[in-house]
C-alpha cells in the first residue's frame, strides 16, 4: 500500500514538474522578442549589413550585394514570422494535422490533392544559378533566425520544433495562393448563379464593394510622415571587420 501511495506521488510530483515546465517556457517565450538593436557577428554575410526598424517596427534593409540582401530579408522574416512561414509551409504540403490534430485531416487531403512537390521540383529544375544562389541565402536567412533568436511562443505552445527552410521551401509557400485559388466542386457552379443574378442585385454588390473600398482608403495614414526618422537599427557585420 504504501508503495502505491509512493509511486503515485512521484507521477503527480512529475507529472506537475512537467506542467510547470512547459508553462514556464510558454510565458517566457510570449516576453522575448527578437533582437532590433545592437550588432550581430558570424551570420553568413559577405558584406556589412544594416536592418533599420522604424516606429511601426517595420524593416528595412541596407545591403550591399544580392546575396546579402536576401539573406537579411530571410532573417527578419524568420524573425518576425517564423510561425507563419512554417504554418503556410505546412499547409501547402497538407502537414497541418501533424501539429493541430485529426480536425486539420481533411484540410491536409484536400491540399494533398494538387501535386505541390512535382511541381516546386519542376520549378526548382527551370530556374537559373542565380535564382537558386538568391532562394539558398533567403533560407540560410530563415535558418539563422532559427538559431539566433528566441523559438516564438507559438511553437513552445504546440510543443514542436520548426525543420529547417530549404530554398525550395519559399517556392512552395507561393504555392498558397494556387490553392487558394483552385476551383472545386462547389465554387465554380456559385460563381455562375452570381453571374446569372439580375442586373439591379450585381449593381448593389457593386455598389457595397465601391462603398468598402472607399471607407478602407479613408482610413489609410501616410506609410513614413513623423516616424521616418525614428528608427531602431541592428547591424549584422562580417566576422573580423
Amino acid at each position: 500500500m504504501k508503495t502505491a501511495l509512493r509511486l503515485l506521488a512521484a507521477l503527480v510530483a512529475v507529472t506537475l514538474l512537467a506542467a510547470a515546465t512547459y508553462t514556464g517556457n510558454v510565458v517566457a517565450g510570449m516576453h522575448d522578442a527578437p533582437q532590433t538593436s545592437g550588432t550581430i557577428a558570424g551570420m553568413g554575410v559577405r558584406e556589412p549589413v544594416r536592418i533599420l526598424r522604424d516606429g511601426r517596427g517595420v524593416p528595412h534593409i541596407r545591403a550591399q550585394n544580392m546575396h546579402d540582401l536576401f539573406f537579411a530579408q530571410g532573417f527578419v522574416e524568420g524573425s518576425d514570422r517564423l510561425f507563419q512561414l512554417d504554418l503556410t509551409r505546412r499547409y501547402v504540403l497538407g502537414e497541418l494535422a501533424e501539429i493541430l490534430g485529426s480536425p486539420l485531416l481533411s484540410t491536409d487531403e484536400a491540399a494533398r490533392t494538387i501535386p505541390v512537390r512535382t511541381m516546386v521540383a519542376r520549378q526548382w529544375d527551370a530556374l537559373d544559378t542565380s535564382d537558386r544562389r538568391m532562394l539558398q541565402a533567403f533560407a540560410d536567412g530563415v535558418n539563422a533566425a532559427m538559431k539566433h533568436e528566441p523559438t516564438p511562443p507559438e511553437f513552445r505552445l504546440l510543443a514542436y520544433h520548426p525543420k529547417p527552410w530549404r530554398p525550395q521551401d519559399a517556392l512552395v509557400v507561393g504555392m498558397a495562393t494556387v490553392i487558394d485559388l483552385t476551383d472545386t466542386s462547389k465554387s465554380a457552379p456559385s460563381r455562375c448563379i452570381v453571374q446569372r443574378e439580375p442586373r439591379s442585385t450585381r449593381r448593389q454588390h457593386s455598389s457595397w464593394v465601391v462603398a468598402v473600398r472607399h471607407c478602407g482608403a479613408a482610413r489609410q495614414r501616410p506609410l513614413l510622415g513623423p516616424l521616418k526618422n525614428h528608427f531602431r537599427s541592428i547591424h549584422i557585420r562580417v566576422v573580423g571587420v
